[in-house]
């Protein structure tokens, strides 16, 4: 427990980030009139701002995400969730947060470049 307190919180969020997590956590439980966020509502927002800070800190230095580092298998393992509800939550995610400043271009040439 201890090794993923110190992954989730410390490594990847600054003071700020954690300000920043909670404030939107806050407007979303707020927003919904005290209390009506559903706990998926909740999960995914929690996701989203892990998968965010997950990202910036697997930035390869042609702005590509490092997939390998950021796997559904060892996103489970940290989360203690199964690949298959990361991979759910990824897609969800997507759908309600998609992600900003993301060019599939540089990804889709990176990966390409992993494989040949």
């Amino acid at each position: 427990m201890q090794q993923f307190e110190n992954e989730v919180l410390n490594d990847n969020f600054t003071t700020e980030k954690k300000a920043a997590a909670f404030e939107s956590i806050a407007k979303l439980y707020y927003n919904r009139n005290f209390g009506t966020a559903t706990k998926s509502d909740i999960d995914l927002l929690m996701f989203k701002i892990y998968m965010e800070a997950a990202i910036e800190n697997h930035l390869n230095p042609d702005n590509s995400i490092d997939y390998s580092a950021c796997s559904d298998y060892k996103m489970g393992i940290v989360l203690g969730i199964s690949p298959t509800k990361v991979r759910n939550l990824k897609l969800k995610k997507e759908l309600i947060y998609p992600q900003e400043n993301f060019d599939w271009k540089v990804s889709l040439r990176h990966i390409i470049g992993m494989t040949t």
